[in-house]
């Protein structure tokens, strides 16, 4: 997992109109951010709040800081999220930075997690193939036959379903903005 590389960096902005407080006429426009940084299959997601302003913020200008992560590692993107002068001018985007990474380290773990049980499910199946082979000739070790645990199927098809996040695709069809840096 070190040397896995950022290969997408997508960000969608939502805006919500809000009531202002006061007796104006013009309503208040939240926007608020998602940032998707996918890795492989695999992707993490982050929720910030850009602006709340009668004109939603650039989503361009807002997220340009976040081209020097283009084609970095995992662990160069967290030291870039570290620096002090990227973190003094652009706090909100290291903190949105630094969640999605957290989360795409969640998502690859889970994957990674995946991936075992289903090599220990396919190891068992050989195993018993093998213990049932030996058994039938009449080897001096009995092994009796290993079965798949119905009960570790369903934990991983439901570990896979919880990996899915949402799709670009669909989040391209609600998003009022968009900005892919890849």
């Amino acid at each position: 997992m070190n040397d896995s590389k950022l290969s997408g960096i997508e960000v969608f902005a939502f805006d919500v109109r809000v009531d202002a407080e006061d007796q104006q006429s013009r309503r208040l426009i939240r926007r608020y951010g998602l940032l998707k940084l996918s890795c492989g299959t695999a992707a993490g997601y982050s929720v910030c709040l850009i602006s709340e302003d009668v004109a939603p913020a650039d989503l361009v200008r807002w997220s340009a800081c976040l081209v020097r992560l283009r084609g970095l590692t995992l662990e160069s993107a967290d030291s870039v999220s570290g620096f002090q002068r990227l973190h003094e001018r652009h706090a909100a985007q290291c903190a949105l930075l630094r969640r999605a990474l957290a989360n795409l380290r969640e998502a690859l773990e889970a994957r990674h997690a995946s991936a075992r049980l289903l090599l220990g499910l396919g190891a068992a199946g050989i195993l018993s193939g093998f213990a049932a082979r030996s058994s039938v000739r009449g080897s001096d070790v009995p092994h009796p036959p290993v079965r798949y645990a119905p009960d570790a199927v369903l934990r991983q098809r439901k570990l896979a379903a919880k990996i899915q996040g949402p799709s670009s695709s669909a989040l391209m069809d609600r998003a009022d903005a968009y900005y892919s840096i890849f």
